[in-house]
């Protein structure tokens, strides 16, 4: 009868063992975080986990990000063998190693390409239906859940917004919905080029539309309105709005 209850014991120890749990961790940009996660092993002081984390690209057409140049020790700008080239990242927040602390996580990039933005960035893809799949293990207090939290650490766009191509209508990452500092006005901006092949910029807001012309790479004004300027810095993002009667705004991203 005792070993019979030893065995059954043993027989429920590893039912536990094998135990696995599926989920989705977050959906952004038509992207899918997903997680398998596996208890491994278990004593008295520890339970040990197995983990796997897939990105999965649902959307319809490729999407990119860009991961801007670092300076390397020959004194040349690019990515090293230990810069990050990620998109998103998947921590497990409370593992029981300090070890694990550092090491619990998953880091998933796409693939490098050849191409670079104007803001000193290198181009990264994610194709479409392309599934992105990383693994750790670590260790947690015996009954202890795991808790997991998953980090984009950049919007995913399409090309033709990351690199601003001619004539494809996009900003070149302009595009979408800024806010002004001055009374903290949300406009939409859009970028596009007018019958005459001149690049304009385009801002609704509180229900009109104000059409800038860009004077030159960065420089806009508005037709017959000399007095009001728009300046867009590649570097920080932001547009500055200057007026000859000192008024100067700062226009971010909301």
């Amino acid at each position: 009868m005792t070993t019979r209850l030893a065995t059954l014991g043993l027989l429920c120890l590893a039912a536990t063992v094998r135990s696995q749990e599926k989920g989705v961790l977050k959906v952004q940009d038509g992207v899918e975080i997903g997680y398998e996660l596996q208890l491994t092993g278990k004593d008295e002081k520890r339970d040990r986990y197995h983990i796997t984390v897939t990105a999965i690209h649902k959307g319809g057409s490729d999407i990119y990000y860009a991961v801007a140049k670092k300076p390397q020790p020959n004194g040349s700008s690019g990515l090293g063998r230990s810069d990050d080239r990620h998109f998103v990242e998947v921590m497990v927040n409370n593992p029981a190693s300090f070890k694990d602390l550092f090491t619990a996580n998953a880091k998933l990039a796409g693939e490098q390409t050849s191409e670079e933005t104007t803001r000193n960035e290198i181009l990264f893809r994610i194709p479409k239906g392309m599934v992105i799949r990383r693994e750790f293990d670590f260790v947690m207090k015996p009954g202890k859940r795991p808790e997991m939290s998953c980090n984009f650490g950049t919007a995913l766009r399409s090309r033709e917004a990351l690199l601003g191509v001619p004539g494809s209508g996009n900003g070149g990452g302009i595009d979408g919905m800024w806010m002004s500092g001055c009374g903290n006005v949300r406009m939409q901006l859009t970028q596009r080029r007018n019958d005459r092949g001149q690049t304009e910029l385009v801002q609704g807001v509180n229900g009109r539309t104000n059409v800038w012309l860009q004077l030159s790479d960065g420089i806009y004004e508005r037709p017959g309105r000399p007095w009001a300027r728009l300046t867009y810095d590649r570097l920080s993002g932001r547009f500055t709005y200057s007026h000859t009667d000192g008024v100067l705004c700062q226009w971010t991203r909301n």
